[in-house]
């Protein structure tokens, strides 16, 4: 791990305790590197020598994106996986990154605006204390736009947070030559010892509103400064759980092959006077031993065994609880049956778990009693679908798929395989994932001229679902693409196109993946295969689960396993990845070979 922060800023020190949280809990060797100060150069040196040393992934930030640009995209050509954390997100695709763990700093800084407009304040210097960091700079600009939008202006000062004397100096000067500043925003905590001491200096703290980012309980304490009404905000991006998130997704990808697709936004999080004296215990309790006690997570699903999508989930979920000394109490019902997921929900929350993971295919039925269990005290991570849920059941973050997104992907890539009339086998009722699915494939077939017909049938019924799809071919001669929305459905689909002997005039696509369809789609009888990493959704609920019953945090935005297209270019890799590269196989389904 090669970060551009020194661990005498109280931030980096948090990342860094994070990272070897971390690397304890899943048996990694952590080599955490930095330059003295902040220098770019010094940095792209690190990463060199770090690469040379072929660890099995690195985690490394991008403030300086001309220097450091180079250096890290040779080292993921040489095949080392990297993860870019805290800033440089928008370099992801230069550098060949695969995904970030950090802040969204323009959002942070327009969240900021907003605080400062919402107190008054039209005239605003905003404080860079580090040159070349585009992350203070992303900050200051989100703050600039948000402030211009009510008639706000900002000027920009950059300081040299290393000097603390110098640094307040500018400050103070800055503030003297303009008395119409009545706000001042600090980029970083380095930059909030400045300000706060030139407000201070000045006598102005009543005139002069001040908000910062990133939390200290040290020194400076920031949040003791929010708590006296010094200061208005922070905006927090959990540095523990960033240095955490990091190294775990960097270890995940190293072992089993697979990750998030979307960046884990750890921030922004505006702490005020409400909340500044909660954040600040559990700033002072991370790390603490009392933290690593075994602790019990319920995860209730609507997924059976026999599909094996839900085998998967459920052993990343195993996998999971096994490296973070969870005690996981897995249930789901023996068929799709949403009052008795209902009931398997409430059951589980009674037993007062750490935390609990639930899907919600049928919001109407389960909405009320996952409310129920969040508004009990009861941390709910909803995972696998029931994204449009989240802030109705008080869920605190979502593990899963984009499911319109991923209907949109398919209707791509079957409208590029000449498919104009489709069909989509919903193989599961009271499942909105499904026909988020489904939407998601209409939609996109239609941008080209393309319709598309919903079929339902149930998947824990084989027989009778191929010949549902079998009758449904030869009722409408015009369907030449088939979609299933998942394994069951898949398997009657193939079935019918193979008893039908329709393979090659019709097109075939499904989601989620097993051995058969991957199969097929090396051998031409199917286009594609859109996975959503079942075992790595498994792993991360459990995972977010956990660590936010430990240590009270969690990413604030979605964490995205899916939609990845498999295409007859990658089967062959994904099937490998799945079967050897996972402690789990790829599970048997789909229609005879």
């Amino acid at each position: 791990m090669v970060t551009h922060g020194q661990v005498s800023d109280p931030f980096w020190a948090q990342v860094k305790q994070g990272a070897e949280q971390a690397a304890s809990d899943f048996n990694v060797d952590l080599r955490y590197s930095a330059p003295p100060t902040t220098d770019a150069q010094a940095q792209a040196k690190l990463i060199s020598d770090t690469a040379g040393q072929k660890p099995a992934a690195m985690v490394v930030t991008i403030p300086d994106p001309t220097v450091l640009t180079a250096p890290i995209k040779q080292v993921s050509e040489s095949g080392i996986p990297v993860i870019v954390a805290n800033v440089g997100v928008n370099q992801l695709d230069q550098v060949g990154g695969l995904t970030f763990v950090g802040q969204d700093d323009t959002l942070a800084g327009q969240d900021a605006g907003t605080a400062m407009t919402q107190a008054g304040v039209k005239r605003a210097l905003c404080v860079i204390h580090e040159e070349q960091n585009t992350a203070l700079t992303d900050r200051c600009s989100g703050f600039q736009t948000q402030l211009a939008a009510s008639g706000g202006t900002v000027a920009v000062l950059h300081v040299n947070g290393t000097d603390a004397q110098g640094s307040q100096t500018a400050v103070t000067n800055a503030l003297a030559q303009d008395p119409t500043i009545n706000g001042v925003l600090a980029t970083g905590i380095q930059g909030f010892s400045a300000v706060s001491a030139a407000v201070k200096g000045l006598n102005a703290a009543g005139r002069i509103k001040i908000g910062t980012f990133d939390v200290s309980v040290d020194n400076p304490n920031n949040l003791a400064a929010v708590q006296s009404g010094d200061a208005l905000f922070v905006v927090d991006q959990q540095p523990f759980l960033q240095g955490y998130d990091a190294v775990q997704t960097a270890a995940y990808q190293a072992r089993f092959g697979q990750h998030p697709f979307r960046p884990i936004y750890t921030g922004p999080s505006m702490v005020t006077k409400d909340n500044a004296a909660k954040v600040m215990s559990l700033y002072q309790g991370l790390g603490k031993p009392g933290q690593q006690q075994r602790v019990t997570i319920a995860m209730v699903t609507h997924g059976q065994g026999f599909d094996p999508f839900w085998a998967l989930i459920r052993k990343g979920a195993e996998q999971a609880a096994t490296d973070f000394n969870a005690d996981l109490k897995y249930s789901s019902p023996d068929t799709t049956d949403p009052n008795e997921q209902a009931k398997l929900i409430t059951d589980a929350a009674a037993q007062k778990p750490a935390a609990m993971a639930v899907t919600i295919p049928d919001p109407a039925v389960l909405t009320a009693p996952i409310k129920q269990a969040s508004d009990s005290g009861v941390p709910v991570i909803v995972m696998n679908v029931g994204v449009g849920q989240l802030s109705q059941v008080g869920g605190l973050t979502y593990v899963g798929q984009d499911e319109t997104l991923a209907g949109q992907e398919a209707g791509t890539a079957m409208a590029q395989a000449g498919v104009t009339h489709g069909l989509c086998v919903i193989h599961e009722e009271q499942n909105a994932a499904l026909t988020d699915r489904c939407d998601g494939f209409s939609k996109q077939l239609a941008n080209t001229g393309g319709t598309v017909q919903v079929l339902h049938v149930n998947g824990a019924q084989l027989h009778d679902a191929q010949q549902a799809v079998e009758n449904a071919l030869q009722q409408d001669p015009s369907i030449n693409g088939v979609l299933a929305t998942g394994l069951p459905g898949f398997s009657a689909a193939g079935g019918a196109l193979q008893a039908t002997n329709a393979f090659g005039k019709v097109k075939l696509g499904s989601f989620d993946v097993s051995t058969t369809n991957l199969a097929a789609v090396q051998n031409g009888q199917a286009q594609f295969a859109v996975d959503q990493q079942p075992f790595l959704q498994g792993y991360v609920a459990v995972q977010v689960a956990a660590f936010q019953a430990r240590f009270g945090q969690h990413p604030f935005q979605p964490i995205y396993t899916g939609p990845s297209l498999v295409t007859k270019d990658n089967a062959a890799q994904v099937a490998k990845l799945y079967q050897g590269n996972a402690p789990v196989l790829v599970q048997q389904g789909g229609y005879p070979s």
